[in-house]
């Protein structure tokens, strides 16, 4: 028993070296087409292990990809929940003949713990001085003379947000991930009402070329942060073993 877990041990840490190992540059190989085949998975055998060389695969927009274990970091990850889900819903028969099912969940493993211990470093640094975090800037003198989703330049650079007791704070487009999902959904919701209502002359308030586009990015900002959060949850399911249910496919 000690030696197998020895070897499951040496393995999962060979499987974590070799995919932190340089790949291709991001873009070369990133793209937002959905994975929709696994078509030929090449393997080699290592520490009495099979070790993943190269991965072809078929996108939704016809194009044949060659990926390889050193190229995962560098992927979207739609692309490894992707492949994940094909092997669950029975789509890549060989899997369990090449090991692809353990490289693959070595890579979400992994990504799920960084992304755990950099949730509670964010989580402490109010209280842990000495750490190298600092909390979101979330308000300034005179933030009550300015209107709800203004944008502000000065002593801060972002928009203004109410919080859950309504209280006028300001958020940062580089402090968006520093802020929980119930923050960022309600001024999510709340930007996306605002720009309509500019837009179509509820609100009297013109807004400039500039002014706009900060906005939509602004948004765009926080629903990548929201997906991102939301992919790493799902993630956690497949890291425990939890049933993912009958609708095994990932979220467009």
């Amino acid at each position: 028993m000690t030696r197998r877990m020895d070897i499951c041990g040496d393995v999962q840490i060979f499987y974590i070296r070799r995919q932190k190992e340089p790949g291709r540059p991001k873009e070369e190989i990133y793209s937002n087409s959905k994975i929709v085949q696994v078509i030929k998975t090449y393997w080699e055998l290592g520490h009495e292990h099979k070790f993943i060389t190269e991965i072809v695969a078929r996108r939704a927009n016809d194009c044949i990809v060659s990926i390889t274990e050193p190229d995962y970091k560098n992927l979207n990850k739609n692309d490894i929940e992707d492949m994940y889900l094909l092997i669950m819903n029975n789509k890549v028969p060989d899997y369990a003949n090449t090991g692809l099912l353990w490289s693959l969940s070595v890579f979400i493993r992994s990504s799920v713990i960084w992304e755990r211990v950099h949730d509670f470093q964010l989580g402490i640094e109010s209280y842990q001085q000495k750490i190298n975090l600092t909390a979101p800037t979330i308000t300034f003198p005179g933030i009550e003379e300015y209107d709800v989703f203004s944008i502000v330049y000065e002593p801060v650079h972002g928009i203004i947000y109410t919080n859950s007791k309504k209280e006028k704070r300001v958020m940062r487009p580089s402090e968006i991930h520093k802020f929980c999902d119930a923050t960022l959904r309600r001024t999510l919701e709340g930007l996306k009402s605002y720009y309509n209502d500019v837009k179509y002359g509820y609100v009297q308030k013109e807004l400039t070329n500039d002014e706009v586009e900060f906005l939509k990015l602004f948004e765009e900002e926080i629903e990548v942060r929201l997906n991102y959060r939301d992919q790493m949850r799902r993630w956690e399911m497949y890291v425990n073993g939890r049933p993912l249910g009958p609708r095994r496919e990932r979220p467009e």
